[in-house]
């Protein structure tokens, strides 16, 4: 018999020859899937090394210039599952420098999903702009399970402030391309491109002031002093230092 998660269907048979029809009840099962939370990492070996970076919020306080609570990981969080997250906050990566292992920088990510039936070979696979970009699978649960995943595209050699979508689809079959809906079936994100690790901290005469990274501080950085799009560090400087 069918369980909860499968549809019944009859097939049915005539012979041109004959006026007996066959009748050949089967089940297909319903897989399900949804995306609970995104958490970006660092890429690790090969992929950047360190290469994520630690942000804060902005203050409520000092125009939004000072220092708010941590941000912190899942960044993206839709726990009901009605493609409109409850938390989507910005990610920070260092670029990519070159094309070697040495050198490349992607995005790691772990997704918590939950797919349905449990005993189901399933296959996460994300696109951006069409192309692949993330791919990932196991043996569905039944319940939520975590995929980690690195990026198959390193990240630009240049400084930049993205609006990533990454669009999500389920494969029961790696050998369909198609895949299956999840819900959401995308997510969005903003991702800040920098040039190397930052310097947190600044002392001066003296005194230490604090240079984390928040979105003001990184817009102001990127894209009110124009460097987005630059890869040469007296440009990015320059830039930034007549702003």
């Amino acid at each position: 018999m069918p369980d909860e998660k499968d549809t019944g269907l009859t097939l049915l048979y005539r012979d041109p020859e004959d006026a007996d029809v066959c009748r050949d009840p089967v089940s297909v099962t319903v897989v399900q899937a949804r995306i609970l939370d995104i958490s970006f990492l660092d890429g690790g070996a090969s992929y950047g090394g360190d290469n994520e970076h630690p942000m804060l919020r902005n203050s409520g306080t000092d125009g939004g210039w000072g220092d708010g609570e941590a941000i912190a990981d899942p960044v993206w969080q839709d726990a009901s599952g009605d493609g409109t997250p409850e938390k989507n906050e910005p990610v920070c990566y260092t670029r990519s420098s070159g094309e070697t292992e040495a050198t490349r920088s992607r995005i790691r990510v772990t997704v918590g999903v939950k797919v349905e039936p449990g005993g189901v070979n399933f296959t996460l696979k994300g696109k951006k702009d069409g192309d692949p970009y993330f791919e990932g699978g196991g043996t569905s649960t039944g319940a939520r399970q975590d995929l980690a995943m690195v990026g198959l595209q390193n990240l630009p050699a240049t400084v930049e402030r993205l609006s990533v979508t990454f669009d999500w689809s389920v494969a029961a079959n790696p050998d369909i391309e198609a895949g299956l809906p999840v819900s959401p079936v995308n997510s969005a994100h903003t991702v800040y491109v920098v040039y190397a690790t930052p310097i947190t901290s600044i002392a001066e005469s003296g005194t230490d002031y604090s240079n984390n990274l928040t979105p003001r501080r990184l817009d102001f950085s990127i894209a009110d002093s124009g460097t987005a799009g630059e890869s040469d560090r007296i440009v990015i400087c320059d830039k930034s230092l007549s702003e």
